[in-house]
């Protein structure tokens, strides 16, 4: 019988030993090929398809990029900046909704802000593509601007 090494104390022990000697403890059985075979084939079933996919997957294509709709976002963030610097209690703004027009170029926000007396306001407000912010609108001042086919930009 071969000798090997205990994993516990080092001494060396027979193969065929049921416990080491010095330390008491039960050798650890030696790995057979076939074992070893059949750890990495499961290895590389279960684990590679995915390591494949997260490597190889499909990426996320950015949607392609639409030069008015751009400056239109740009302009509402802008907008909501200004609105709200002007309020009292800057932290309550809320865009609920906000709309682009391409035929007049303008965006629509409707947006939540606290009042002077703690309660929530919902409010208009229109930013033309020229000219400075307009608050305070009516319906038809919005649906002037950007009744004709909105698109949703929040």
């Amino acid at each position: 019988m071969p000798l090997i090494k205990c994993h516990e104390c080092g001494n060396a022990i027979s193969s065929s030993a049921k416990t080491c000697p010095s330390c008491g403890v039960k050798p650890k059985k030696p790995r057979s090929a076939f074992d070893k075979a059949i750890f990495w084939t499961l290895i590389l079933v279960f684990v590679g398809p995915v390591a494949a996919m997260a490597i190889f997957g499909e990426q996320p294509v950015a949607p392609p990029s639409d030069p008015v709709r751009d400056e239109a976002y740009a302009n509402l963030r802008i907008a909501e900046r200004s609105l709200k610097e002007a309020m009292r209690n800057p932290s309550s703004y809320e865009t609920v909704n906000a709309l682009f027009s391409r035929a007049t170029g303008a965006v629509c926000i409707e947006y939540r802000a606290e009042n002077g007396f703690g309660g929530m306001n919902v409010e208009h407000a229109i930013i033309p593509k020229v000219g400075n912010i307009k608050t305070d609108v009516g319906p038809a001042a919005i649906a002037k601007q950007c009744g004709i086919n909105p698109e949703r930009l929040y």
